[in-house]
């Protein structure tokens, strides 16, 4: 009889810690989502300043933030995310726009092998950078929200960022 008590309070701890921990994520989601339905960017705000980063494209080139240099188009996707596979063929669209592949960034959240299927159609018309959730990349940016697209300054501060691919900006209208 107390073999059974004792785990039945384990299984009822191990419940009120698991029901804490989804709670305590149920909140960062509506924080999330709060956001976005006041319209706050999806990273950092118009104008600021892009962190230094360090990390590797999907074609094995060493990419820091020095290294991205005139303007660039940068888009954020989750791999199982469906809204961003929505938007990947206007993403793509856009990309074809700029003046080459190296003027466009194209972030992945997941593993490699998840996000093959996004990455093969990215890796024509940009540089692509797998990582996990807040990679080096996407702490530069400050990225809360996928899918999300900026238009980067050459001087690394950002001109224009919002949810939906095809920014206008002055330049661009």
């Amino acid at each position: 009889m107390l073999a059974l008590v004792v785990v039945l309070t384990v299984i009822s701890l191990l419940n009120l810690f698991l029901t804490v921990g989804l709670l305590g994520k149920v909140r960062e989601q509506a924080d999330r989502l709060a956001k976005v339905e006041a319209g706050a960017p999806p990273m950092l705000p118009n104008g600021a300043a892009i962190n230094d980063f360090t990390t590797t494209t999907l074609d094995g080139e060493r990419l820091t933030l020095e290294e991205l240099t005139g303007e660039m188009y940068v888009g954020f996707f989750n791999w199982n995310c469906e809204v961003c596979h929505e938007h990947l063929p206007a993403f793509i669209a856009e990309a074809k726009r700029m003046p080459g592949r190296r003027q466009v960034l194209a972030v992945v959240r997941g593993t490699p092998e998840q996000a093959v299927e996004m990455t093969s159609q990215l890796n024509p018309v940009a540089r692509v950078v797998v990582e996990e959730k807040q990679g080096p990349v996407q702490r530069a940016f400050q990225l809360y929200a996928t899918p999300a697209f900026c238009i980067l300054n050459p001087n690394h501060t950002i001109q224009v960022s919002g949810y939906e691919p095809g920014l206008k900006t002055p330049a661009r209208s």
